[in-house]
């Protein structure tokens, strides 16, 4: 225990020492931050509203330009001439105006166009449609001296009800900070593991090393340095965090991500357990994987080839771990969250958004450390046996010959 101390020790300090720590931290800092004050900043001022010019060919229909503004906030129209059609059309091809809506006569009913470039702006147009179906209806209502009792039926809105049998909006923006912390996590830090191991064989200090201390003891204390280091690291973001709410960019009652409210009273006993569960043992797992595969090249060059597997590994987790929170109850979200390299990220998601059960949590991370189990057998057969070996070329066969010797 002496020595993979020392050797903890070691690695833990010495990373501590490194600019480059210092710089993760800033850039983690800086990157939190920046965000906040861009959300802040940009949803502070008044949103600028678009140009658009109002048609009306019809004489059975009077449209108010100035009701129009009200009832259209995010436009700006004006009154236009149907002669001028063609030159405000030139004017919207040229970005000079953002649309045209003429009104027309119709078949007993008002018709609309809208004239765009690119892209349209369906708000705008919902809410031009609607107040000029209101035009239609007074009108309607006058031309055909419908009682006034009626009338006030026809303006009345239609009541819309909600009965969510389970409501995950609560949830959503929980579970994305929950997936976006850990798949940063993984893939900033734990191919930190293989740069490590494989800058100490490339520089032949292991051949000091080794007679000294254990490779096991040395693998081993490299993962929970560099574990321990990361999670300081990582840490600059709740600093961030706080910073950003001391200054008034951030208001803790109104937060989300990705459309999802983040709502913290929903962090139950279960999804804190959960995640840093997933979080300990999914770092362990890719981190050994990090290891076995950087002990096997000789020369750093070779390391983005040889890491390319786990490294795909994270991808897939977070990619179906995120797609897991639209459908927690699909065939590849329950399946997902009891694989091994994939429950870390498909499990929580699952967790967190109530789909989970504790029991059902307890298989998925039985699953996972019998797993790590093992891996963990076949990565010390290669990691003491690849850590010396200095083959002049890295080759995939050198995987399964330094499993199989003992």
């Amino acid at each position: 225990m002496g020595k993979f101390g020392a050797v903890f020790s070691y690695h833990f300090l010495e990373g501590i020492k490194k600019k480059s720590t210092f710089i993760t931290m800033a850039i983690f800092f800086a990157l939190t931050l920046g965000m906040f004050a861009f959300m802040h900043f940009s949803s502070g001022g008044e949103e600028e509203k678009e140009d658009f010019v109002f048609i009306n060919t019809t004489t059975n229909y009077a449209v108010d330009t100035e009701g129009l503004n009200q009832a259209v906030p995010s436009a700006a129209f004006k009154d236009g001439k149907a002669s001028d059609l063609e030159s405000l059309k030139d004017k919207v091809k040229e970005d000079e105006l953002d649309g045209v809506i003429v009104l027309e006569e119709g078949s007993g009913t008002p018709v609309l166009t809208y004239v765009y470039n690119n892209l349209p702006d369906r708000e705008i147009m919902t809410l031009t449609n609607v107040y000029v179906q209101q035009q239609f209806i007074n009108t309607t209502v006058k031309e055909n001296n419908v009682a006034p009792e009626v009338a006030a039926k026809l303006f009345s809105q239609v009541e819309m009800k909600e009965e969510a049998i389970a409501d995950k909006s609560s949830t959503l923006g929980l579970a994305n900070v929950f997936m976006i912390l850990m798949y940063i996590f993984l893939l900033t830090f734990a191919p930190g593991i293989a740069t490590m191991v494989a800058a100490e064989k490339s520089s032949r200090v292991m051949e000091v090393l080794i007679p000294k201390v254990k490779p096991i003891y040395m693998m081993y204390g490299k993962i929970l340095a560099m574990l321990s280091l990361s999670i300081l690291q990582f840490s600059v973001i709740g600093i961030a965090i706080g910073v950003a709410m001391g200054l008034g960019w951030l208001d803790p009652d109104n937060l989300s991500l990705f459309g999802g409210a983040i709502d913290f009273s929903s962090v139950t006993p279960l999804v804190l357990v959960a995640f840093i569960a997933y979080f300990i043992l999914g770092y362990w797992l890719f981190a050994i994987l990090y290891a076995a595969l950087g002990s096997l090249v000789s020369r750093t060059e070779d390391l983005p080839t040889a890491v390319m597997p786990a490294t795909m590994l994270i991808l897939a987790a977070f990619f179906i771990g995120m797609s897991t929170l639209g459908d927690p109850n699909s065939t590849m979200a329950v399946i997902s969250s009891y694989v091994p390299f994939l429950s870390p990220l498909a499990g929580l998601s699952r967790v967190v958004m109530g789909e989970m059960s504790a029991y059902d949590m307890s298989i998925s991370l039985g699953i996972l450390f019998v797993t790590i189990i093992i891996i963990n057998i076949f990565v010390n057969r290669i990691y003491v046996n690849a850590v010396m070996n200095y083959s002049e070329k890295w080759q995939w066969k050198n995987l399964v010959r330094f499993m199989k010797k003992n």
